[in-house]
C-alpha cells in the first residue's frame, strides 16, 4: 500500500450544522490506498461522512513522510493514515455575506 495526498474542495452538506458557519473547506487527506483511485474514493467517503460533499478534487499524488519533518500537524496527518488509514485537516472559510 501507498500513502497517497490529496487536496479537495468540499462545502457543508445542507443538514450539517457547519452549513450556518461555513461556506466551504480545502480537506488536506492523506489516504493508505492501493492506487489513486481507491484513494480518491476513501477521501471521498470519509467526507461524506463528516457531514461535507466534494466539490472538487484538486490535487492527487503519492506522499513521503519526509516531506513533512519541518510540518508536524501534516506528519501527524500522514502517520494517522499509515495507522488508521487516513488523516485529514478541514480548511474552512466562512460564508461570504452580500454586502
Amino acid at each position: 500500500m501507498n500513502i497517497y495526498y490529496l487536496l479537495i474542495e468540499a462545502r457543508p452538506c445542507i443538514n450539517n450544522d457547519e452549513s450556518k458557519e461555513f461556506g466551504g473547506a480545502y480537506v488536506n487527506c492523506w489516504v493508505n490506498a492501493k492506487n489513486q483511485q481507491s484513494a480518491i474514493k476513501t477521501a471521498e467517503h470519509y467526507i461524506d461522512s463528516e457531514g461535507w460533499e466534494t466539490v472538487n478534487v484538486e490535487e492527487v499524488y503519492l506522499s513521503d513522510r519526509n516531506y513533512y519533518e519541518d510540518k508536524p500537524d501534516l506528519q501527524s496527518c500522514f502517520d494517522s493514515a499509515c495507522k488508521y488509514g487516513i488523516g485529514a485537516i478541514f480548511n474552512t472559510w466562512a460564508i461570504e455575506e452580500d454586502t
